[in-house]
């Protein structure tokens, strides 16, 4: 048994991404676009929530359902796959993301399309909470409201774009949203991708005197020994006696 949910971004910008459920638990994520983690990861989920999953699969008569197509041309899309002793069946709709679901007593005058489409929404749902897909597709506003617009930033072609974020005199606003470093941070920039200079974003936050920057990037990985051309490391660029502090800690291992 699996069950896989798909999201598409269509021609708009949108968050793509695909997580397998198995019916032993094992959980398969690919993040493909505007999510702030790229790529496969694997988790894995109780017994007891996979069985909770393939009851609402029965109970929604999902497998002798017929397959349905409730997208929109162009729109992001959620597709959602089952596979059970090697029948399948799929529906797709349009990607809602915040989507409130009706009372009872709404859901009783619907027709029978729109209760099918509706409990297709609920059990996508449900798939996304019980997987827990948020801690790869979700972020702070600022960080998705960059990736929105900007895509993810590890897609940036070997780009410092965070070094060049760090040296900007104000941050990027984008949709009324102020874009600080950190939320590149959280979207999965390279802390120690280096631009044409050697410089470093712990350099860039160094000169700066950004101390809350700098514990966010050493979080994060950030090389502190990291040389630029000139054979500099971040702590010559600190001026700062906090920010000399916390980059002379464990100086050289």
């Amino acid at each position: 048994m699996s069950i896989t949910l798909a999201r598409m971004s269509g021609n708009l910008p949108s968050p793509s991404y695909t997580v397998v459920m198995h019916g032993s638990g094992a959980v398969e994520y690919e993040g493909k676009d505007r999510v702030p983690v790229l790529g496969r990861r694997n988790t894995n989920v109780p017994q007891d929530k996979v069985l909770a999953l393939v009851q609402e699969v029965d109970r929604m008569k999902f497998m002798s359902a017929k397959e349905r197509d409730f997208s929109v041309i162009d729109a992001p899309s959620l597709t959602l796959t089952v596979s059970v002793d090697g029948k399948t069946t799929q529906m797709k709709s349009v990607a809602s993301d915040g989507f409130s679901f009706p009372s009872e007593d709404a859901v009783k005058k619907m027709s029978p399309l729109a209760r099918a489409q509706l409990n297709f929404m609920k059990l996508a749902d449900d798939v996304g909470a019980t997987t827990g897909i948020e801690r790869w597709t979700k972020c702070s506003p600022a960080c998705m409201m960059y990736i929105f617009h900007s895509g993810n930033p590890k897609s940036s072609n070997g780009e410092a774009l965070l070094v060049s974020e760090i040296e900007r005199k104000e941050p990027e606003v984008l949709g009324n949203i102020s874009i600080p470093a950190q939320a590149l941070v959280e979207a999965g920039a390279d802390v120690n991708l280096a631009n044409s200079q050697g410089t470093t974003p712990l350099m860039a936050a160094a000169k700066k005197g950004d101390v809350d920057l700098l514990r966010d990037l050493l979080t994060h990985g950030a090389d502190r020994n990291a040389k630029d051309k000139k054979g500099r490391i971040a702590l010559d660029f600190a001026h700062n006696a906090e920010a000399r502090a916390i980059l002379s800690l464990n100086h050289g291992t």
